[in-house]
């Protein structure tokens, strides 16, 4: 059975096609977005007569921001084609490229860079509509985030 939502009054902040920001009704139909009201068409009542077990939600001018989830950033190899335009990944375990790159930006002396490409990474993920990002990189971890966060 389907589970409706209806979301009114709420600030959308949209990654779609159409870039629209503003106070719009949204329908969810099994946890994704249905439909976007843009044009305020969508009424409550006639919803609740089509899909009479829909739960609705006030949001009362609340900002929401449907979010995208990258459960497997993988920094240092995204990072590889910054410098590498033309590598292939085919056999990352042998590319001796990437391990050249693992290997620099592995050691302390040059973590400085490494936070600077991270950080253009972790933008272009946000532009590209991510919010919630798992980092894989081995050399990425806690302490990095600790240092440079």
């Amino acid at each position: 059975m389907d589970r409706y939502k209806f979301l009114k009054n709420a600030l959308l902040l949209s990654f779609d096609a159409r870039k629209m920001t503003g106070k719009f009704n949204v329908l969810i139909k099994n946890d994704r977005i249905l439909e976007v009201d843009y044009n305020n068409a969508l009424s409550e009542n006639v919803l609740r007569e089509k899909y009479p077990s829909m739960e609705v939600y006030d949001l009362k001018n609340k900002i929401l921001l449907p979010a995208f989830i990258n459960a497997f950033k993988n920094s240092s190899y995204n990072l590889a084609s910054i410098f590498l335009k033309k590598n292939v990944y085919s056999n990352l375990v042998s590319n001796i490229s990437i391990r050249l790159l693992d290997k620099f930006f592995g050691s302390k002396v040059n973590e400085i860079y490494l936070k600077d490409l991270f950080l253009i990474n972790y933008a272009q993920s946000l532009f590209n509509g991510e919010l919630i990002v798992a980092e894989s990189s081995y050399f990425i971890n806690r302490d990095f985030y600790k240092q440079y966060l």
